[in-house]
């Protein structure tokens, strides 16, 4: 009933809301409804191919079978994953002039594309990152996500697109592929085929991102509840409908630094906590939110564990603290580059924008949560609805409650209310894996065989969810864009 519930209703409101062509969204940010929904439709059926797939794994795995029926579902998973980052992307309608639009759109994430290809020398960009960039206004960087930014994507962006690139006098085979199938000049065929390198990258990315949640999850979930915790965290409209991107791929640093940190707590191993604070430090370089997620993560343990603050102090927190200071310095060391000091100015640049945006704040604080809400998948509903009337304040809720007061402080006093389901993505594995500890059903507790059928389902419902609702929207505006000719204007 909740699955069925959380899976009918958002689609009922999302297709009403297309029906009435009523916008999702306001002034500046909005999201648009694709206008080729139909062919969106059967190029999902793939995906929730995948998603039966998974769901088998996870019941072999529930249902506790030989181990070498559980080796067999393990590797079925994993294939499963790969598949996912296939569709992703080729389900779009033209898949390769979508991909090659999104990785060289400065709106979106070929804004980091553009800027790796003038980097001259990476070391020097990195230390004069901040005289040199935030310094300047948006009309002269083309849009606003270099400015509100740190540099990491563009590092990910340089390293994808310069290592081992193929020589611009003699062309490899994908750049004569796009000469000859698009008709294109070697210049443009050297630049797309550069980017689509750099998707390819963020693509590989979001789908170790997966098996790093599976990593994450086993720390507290037996081996099927940590599969459907993994699939719950990455495969999920938040994340699919902008991926391959830098948001989705920075998943996989969130869900590193969460198993770092919570397996720390739990063996009090100080290297393990040593390892999160330098995944925290790796991990900002992408995106300040990674600071918002260890904050929920770390407030969460305190409450549970304020008995012994001591001993997390000693040996979580401060080899946190020192495994953050270690890059720092190591990057200092070697290339010259003052990591906080870039930190701290993308976050004074990032304030200093937000009043450039046309929007209307008010109208922003009645939508944007309702939005964020509707791209939310089955599976944390389900989950919240199973563990609300358990009334029980272990590290779980504690762990959901943190994060939900954490995206409550951002939305309601910074004032970060527009495209939350792009940036929020990395809020959801620790609300998933909060509510996963609070269900005894992803625990491995209760009878396997009707657990078996009950998480198998719960799998069908999150893909199959996610594979529709992205049918519903042109979320990165590639098609209209493509469609209307307007390109980059």
């Amino acid at each position: 009933m909740l699955l069925g519930a959380a899976f009918i209703l958002p689609f009922a409101i999302l297709l009403a809301c297309a029906a009435l062509e009523v916008p999702m969204g306001q002034g500046y940010f909005w999201f648009r409804y694709s206008p080729v929904r139909a062919e969106r439709t059967l190029r999902a059926l793939p995906a929730v191919a995948l998603g039966g797939i998974a769901a088998g794994a996870v019941w072999t795995l529930a249902a506790r079978r030989p181990r070498r029926d559980r080796l067999a579902a393990g590797t079925v998973l994993a294939a499963a994953a790969v598949g996912a980052g296939a569709w992703v992307w080729w389900a779009p309608p033209v898949p390769m002039n979508q991909q090659w639009f999104n990785i060289t759109s400065l709106s979106t994430d070929g804004a980091f594309y553009h800027e790796s290809s003038g980097i001259g020398s990476l070391p020097l960009y990195l230390r004069r990152f901040d005289q040199d960039r935030l310094t300047r206004v948006t009309e002269q960087m083309g849009g606003t996500r270099i400015l509100s930014n740190p540099p990491g994507a563009t590092v990910l962006a340089y390293l994808a697109s310069r290592v081992n690139a193929p020589d611009p006098l003699e062309p490899g085979a994908f750049q004569r592929y796009l000469r000859a199938a698009h008709e294109l000049s070697p210049e443009d065929s050297a630049l797309i085929s550069g980017g689509l390198r750099v998707a390819i990258l963020f693509a590989a990315l979001w789908v170790l991102a997966g098996a790093a949640g599976y990593g994450l999850g086993r720390v507290f979930l037996s081996p099927a509840g940590a599969a459907v915790f993994a699939i719950m965290a990455t495969f999920n409209p938040c994340a699919v409908h902008f991926a391959p991107g830098k948001d989705p791929a920075q998943l996989l640093s969130v869900n590193l630094m969460l198993w770092a940190w919570f397996a720390s707590w739990k063996r009090r191993s100080a290297p393990l906590a040593a390892v999160a604070g330098a995944a925290l430090l790796v991990g900002l370089t992408l995106s300040l939110s990674h600071a918002w997620v260890a904050l929920a993560a770390l407030a969460a343990t305190l409450w549970h564990d304020r008995a012994r603050l001591g001993t997390v102090a000693l040996r979580g927190v401060l080899p946190a603290a020192a495994g953050a200071a270690a890059v720092v310095l190591l990057v200092y060391l070697a290339i010259g580059w003052n990591i906080p000091a870039t930190l701290l100015a993308v976050a004074r640049k990032w304030t200093a924008l937000q009043p450039t945006f046309q929007m209307n704040r008010a109208v922003w604080y009645l939508i944007g949560l309702p939005i964020f809400l509707l791209f939310l998948s089955p599976g944390f509903y389900a989950l919240l609805g199973l563990s609300a009337p358990r009334r029980r304040l272990n590290l779980g809720t504690r762990l959901v409650i943190c994060t939900a007061g954490a995206m409550a402080f951002i939305y309601l006093v910074i004032g970060l209310t527009y495209e939350l389901p792009r940036l929020w993505v990395v809020f959801l594995p620790p609300l998933a894996l909060g509510l996963a500890m609070d269900a005894p059903l992803l625990r491995g507790r209760g009878p396997h065989r009707r657990a078996a059928v009950a998480l198998a389902t719960l799998v069908v419902a999150q893909v199959a969810f996610t594979a529709f609702h992205w049918t519903i929207f042109d979320a990165r505006e590639a098609e209209y864009r493509l469609i209307s000719k307007r390109l980059y204007g």
